[in-house]
């Protein structure tokens, strides 16, 4: 009896103690950057030219957006127009851009960003057009697996262009959109101890939709140990 006593508590604690290290695959050092550019409104200004086409001007209102920080930043949401109501003369445009973070099973940890940019110019490419990007950065110290998960990528093959890629801190490509569509899981696998970032771009018309999921990797020889453990008390039970 005394022998149970100590046994039980010394068991049960076990896997909690063994475990706690795991617990979550909590990235540091997180940098994130939206970017959203786009171009001035124009509104009409009551008058009318020699040909009778109404006169629009620069109002000078511009809904750009930069926005750059660490954990704090998310959840984020901005979005924006430029151009003319209606397009003409001058094309509209729109950008919006969004991002969030949450604790996901088993013990992970998931980003998920998306963005989106549009112009009214459907016969040639637009230059100096709207544009969206985001770029996420982190440090992992362990092992640790990840999911790179596109929900929505499109571009337009005559005015647009965008992608998301994940690369490591020398700028290789670990998991990448190839075009002209790639939705669904596009890399999973297991990043070392090391910082890592994520590039996404929507321009012209295009936009993007993507997750970023991160879990952590039981250190070696720890379920071994654990079920060791576990024979040990049935054993011990058993006497």
């Amino acid at each position: 009896m005394p022998v149970r006593r100590v046994l039980r508590p010394v068991v049960a604690s076990a896997p909690i103690a063994m475990c706690t290290p795991l617990a979550q695959a909590s990235p540091s050092d997180v940098q994130i950057d939206f970017v959203g550019e786009i171009g001035n409104q124009f509104e009409w200004d009551g008058t009318f030219d020699d040909f009778g086409n109404p006169v629009y001007v620069d109002t000078g209102i511009n809904e750009s957006f930069a926005a750059s920080g660490g954990l704090e930043l998310l959840s984020f949401q901005a979005d924006g127009w430029g151009g003319v109501m209606g397009g003409f003369p001058y094309p509209e445009e729109n950008i919006a851009a969004s991002g969030s973070v949450e604790s996901i099973p088993e013990n992970g940890t998931e980003f998920r960003m998306a963005g989106a940019s549009s112009i009214q110019e459907v016969l040639d490419y637009p230059t100096g057009g709207p544009l969206v990007s985001v770029a996420l950065s982190f440090t992992v110290t362990q092992p640790t697996a990840y999911e790179l998960f596109v929900h929505d990528f499109f571009y337009s093959n005559d005015t647009g262009a965008g992608g998301v890629g994940l690369y490591d801190s020398d700028g290789n490509i670990i998991a990448a959109t190839k075009p002209l569509f790639d939705i669904g899981l596009i890399g999973e696998g297991a990043l070392n101890a090391g910082t890592y970032r994520v590039n996404a771009l929507a321009y012209g018309n295009a936009d993007f939709d993507f997750s970023l999921r991160l879990f952590p990797i039981p250190a070696p020889g720890t379920g071994a140990l654990l079920a060791g453990l576990g024979w040990f008390a049935l054993h011990r039970r058993r006497r």
